[in-house]
């Protein structure tokens, strides 16, 4: 005697309608890309972009003229110890880094700008001369850097030389210094020098000290 099973057609129908829906099923990421575009473009490169080549034209700089002309500005009034010019590109609530790279440990030290403008007006700052050349300027939108090898006189003596690098921001439509950081180096004067001084800014130092 067959026994009777009937679950037989219920499996058989939940086989058809299962083949039924693969046959009709449409793959959501059908025809999408299954890596971003820039992955995509990376890949199909036989060789990685350089960083130079990959650069979004951030040394663009459309307003180097002006962003060059307030490091001028506070070059200017730092050996004028103008405090009140100075003020006027110099944010007073930034801040001044300086790199030791030649002392044992390279040690870094960290300062306010206040502190400058508060050595200025009381009379203690020594007189200053920091001429600068070849900056390579970058921006982006309304913020930039400038990268530039200087030079420090104090009191009319060679201090020392190294690498200065602001960051501005522009603000109400006027460029202002953020922040400031340096390197301290006297031995690298003659490494870092410009091939002649007329190469010197700002023009109050072009002509030499």
């Amino acid at each position: 005697m067959k026994l009777f099973r009937p679950e037989i057609p219920f499996i058989g129908l939940a086989i058809s309608l299962l083949l039924t829906a693969c046959a009709s099923y449409s793959d959501p990421l059908a025809g999408v890309p299954q890596q971003r575009p820039a992955q995509q473009a990376e890949a199909a490169q036989t060789a990685p972009a350089s960083p130079a080549q990959a650069s979004t034209n951030f040394d663009d700089a459309p307003d180097r003229a002006d962003i060059l002309a307030t490091v001028d500005i506070f070059f200017e009034a730092l050996a004028n110890k103008d405090a009140e010019e100075l003020s006027k590109v110099f944010s007073e609530k930034g801040g001044v880094v300086i790199a030791y790279p030649e002392r044992e440990g390279t040690p870094i030290s960290y300062g306010a700008t206040m502190d400058t403008f508060r050595s200025i007006r009381e009379g203690r700052l020594p007189k200053i001369e920091e001429p600068y050349w070849s900056p390579i300027v970058l921006q982006r939108r309304n913020m930039a850097m400038v990268w530039a090898p200087f030079e420090v006189w104090v009191d009319e003596v060679l201090s020392h030389c190294g690498v200065d690098m602001f960051t501005l921001m522009n603000v109400d439509s006027a460029w202002t210094i953020a922040a400031v950081a340096y390197t301290n180096e006297p031995s690298a004067c003659e490494e870092l020098w410009p091939d002649g001084r007329s190469q010197l800014r700002p023009d109050m130092f072009s002509k030499g000290l």
